[in-house]
């Protein structure tokens, strides 16, 4: 299965979890462009982006305000994503 028809991604997390979730869509073909990857970890983001291509920011507010992302994928610890999600609900109220 190909990523010919891919939505527009928002991946919340790109540490080991998020990471390897990245690695198979990519493997698969999920184009560069068609993602974008929030980590906070600042090497890490850098490094996400260097390897991949792929848009890797620090925090959610560093997203331009018209990014407007089909899936919302949050890779992120369970006892950090009580924190993790209040950000992205301006992506909810569709």
């Amino acid at each position: 299965m190909g990523f010919d028809r891919m939505p527009r991604l928002l991946l919340v997390g790109g540490g080991k979890m998020g990471g390897a979730l990245l690695e198979g869509w990519r493997e698969r073909g999920l184009a560069a462009d068609a993602v974008r990857v929030i980590e906070s970890d600042p090497a890490t983001a850098r490094r996400l982006a260097e390897d991949t291509g792929i848009d890797a920011r620090a925090a959610p507010g560093d997203l331009p305000d018209d990014f407007d992302p089909d899936v919302v994928l949050f890779a992120v610890k369970p006892q950090a994503m009580a924190d993790a999600i209040p950000p992205y609900g301006r992506f909810a109220d569709r």
